[in-house]
């Protein structure tokens, strides 16, 4: 038990006195101490949202970092396609060869964005594919198809599209959780179809290079403006596939993820028992 001193001349108190036995004087009680205040909320510091995840374990996580990564790759890459096409255009003699291989050369610039563009937007299609999983959404394509699909031949060409409808039509804002297979029927997005068939366009006139023996430097540029065109068309409209379907799929967790099946925590692994316990 703590002593008690007099506050006037620091002898020490009996228990419970009312009067100091050296010096007479009153005894007061020691002041309280004021509580401490609440730690104020910082406004730098947001509370968690909750964890939005498949029983499988994938979190939502938006793919709007990936997104704005393809749109910087993809708009240079379309901007350099561009100037490709007006330097091909721009020939006007049979023997301009020179200016032809300045189109060549801007989009072979062109290429080497659009080639790290193209890896992001598979990226890209992997982590829109997985998202539909916590709305409990019954996927006819998996993320593995989402990475398999671009490598395949033929298939690179239909299942893409099909794994883009599946996102738009899987995030419906009408369509409330559980989604199951409640998106298949509902419409999905005709861009999805006409960026991929210029896609396979910009590589079919690719494959058909300019032959020197029988064509004029004319020739060669109308062709390097085509190609040019096509490429610079195919990205644009891969960027706006990307964005839109993306700010499709974050506005859709916004209303729905309180609605999302709840995770199912994963049971905690039993310690094998010793013998005789």
């Amino acid at each position: 038990m703590s002593q008690v001193f007099c506050q006037s001349c620091s002898a020490v108190l009996p228990g419970e006195a009312n009067f100091c036995p050296a010096c007479g004087r009153e005894v007061q009680a020691p002041p309280s101490r004021p509580p401490f205040p609440a730690p104020a909320a910082s406004p730098l510091v947001a509370a968690a949202p909750p964890l939005l995840a498949s029983p499988d374990g994938w979190v939502y996580r938006s793919a709007s970092g990936l997104a704005l990564a393809i749109t910087i790759l993809g708009g240079a890459g379309a901007a350099l396609a561009g100037v490709a096409a007006l330097v091909g255009f721009s020939v006007e003699t049979e023997d301009e060869w020179d200016t032809v291989d300045a189109a060549l050369a801007w989009l072979g610039f062109s290429t080497m964005a659009a080639i790290p563009a193209v890896i992001l937007l598979i990226a890209w299609t992997r982590r829109i594919t997985g998202n539909l999983k916590p709305f409990g959404t019954t996927l006819e394509l998996g993320t593995g198809w989402a990475v398999g699909a671009f490598f395949v031949p033929i298939i690179m060409f239909i299942f893409p599209v099909r794994l883009w409808n599946q996102a738009w039509r899987a995030t419906t804002p009408s369509l409330a959780p559980p989604v199951g297979l409640a998106w298949k029927g509902l419409p999905g997005n005709h861009l999805h179809w006409i960026v991929q068939v210029t896609y396979l366009a910009a590589i079919i006139v690719a494959r058909w290079s300019p032959d020197t023996t029988y064509w004029t430097a004319i020739d060669a540029g109308n062709y390097m403006g085509v190609l040019g065109g096509l490429v610079a068309a195919s990205l644009v409209m891969f960027i706006i596939i990307v964005r839109s379907l993306t700010a499709r799929q974050d506005a859709y967790a916004a209303r729905w993820a309180p609605a999302s099946p709840p995770r199912q925590a994963s049971p905690l692994p039993e310690w094998p028992r010793q013998p005789g316990t």
